[in-house]
Formats: C-alpha cells, sequence, structure tokens
C-alpha cells in the first residue's frame, strides 16, 4: 500500500516537471532556444563554447534546438537538446 502512494506521488511530480520544462510548442518556438541555455551548464574542468541554437516554426510543428560544445585538452563533447518531431 506504502508502494503504490510512492509511486502515485513520484508520477505526479514527474508530470508537474515535464509539464513545467516542455510548454507548448507554439510558445516554445516564439521564446527560441535561449529558454533552454540555462541547462547547458559550466562543467568543471572542460571549456564550454559560447551556447548556440534555432527556432523553426511549421505548420503542425515547431522545432528547437541548443547546443553547446565542451573542450578539454583533446577531447570533445557536444550536448544538444532537441525538441518537437525530430526529438
Amino acid at each position: 500500500m506504502i508502494s503504490r502512494a510512492v509511486r502515485r506521488v513520484a508520477l505526479a511530480l514527474a508530470v508537474g516537471a515535464l509539464a513545467a520544462v516542455l510548454p507548448l510548442a507554439s510558445a516554445r518556438a516564439q521564446q527560441g532556444f535561449q529558454q533552454y541555455v540555462p541547462f547547458l551548464v559550466d562543467l568543471s574542468g572542460w571549456t564550454g563554447n559560447k551556447p548556440d541554437g534555432m527556432a523553426m516554426e511549421m505548420p503542425g510543428a515547431s522545432i528547437v534546438t541548443a547546443s553547446r560544445e565542451y573542450r578539454r585538452g583533446d577531447a570533445r563533447v557536444s550536448v544538444q537538446i532537441v525538441t518537437g518531431p525530430a526529438a
């Protein structure tokens, strides 16, 4: 009985978090990729390039991408956030 209640609370929290992070598609395109830049944080020991991205609205769909590349010596890591049908 407790585990069922815990699952319900966890599901409610997950749905609430998704609702807060993923606004309507048209609002995402209007705000652009800048709303996702705070998720592209500085990584300790890595040098991050300036975040980049784009927002595109098409009939019936909108796509937003935000990306950032990090370097440490010869190592490179590229991070990308994608929303819309491409995701």
